[in-house]
């Protein structure tokens, strides 16, 4: 696959670095709403029920797994696009 070149007034990686920006204001926002929500509704509130707080950790899997996939995807579209891989550590 051959490397394009692009006049100087278009700046891909002015272009590139807000995405990357808008992106990771996203994924935090989701994230944060997804850590909130674990704590006020997640199994640990169902201590005194714990098939309640099983089924419902059987949901939070499901939703784990859910970002779990939207990372790998994520990475695959930085690789694919020659970008440095973003490690998520928080």
């Amino acid at each position: 696959m051959g490397r394009y070149t692009y006049p100087a007034s278009f700046t891909i990686l002015s272009f590139l670095d807000l995405f990357d920006t808008l992106l990771y204001c996203r994924l935090m926002s989701v994230l944060v709403q997804f850590s909130e929500q674990f704590l006020a509704e997640g199994p640990g509130v169902y201590a005194e029920d714990l098939d309640t707080g099983l089924s419902v950790m059987n949901s939070y899997r499901k939703l784990c797994a859910d970002f779990e996939e939207r990372r790998a995807d994520l990475a695959a579209a930085e690789k694919l696009f020659d970008l440095p891989i973003s490690v998520c550590t928080f």
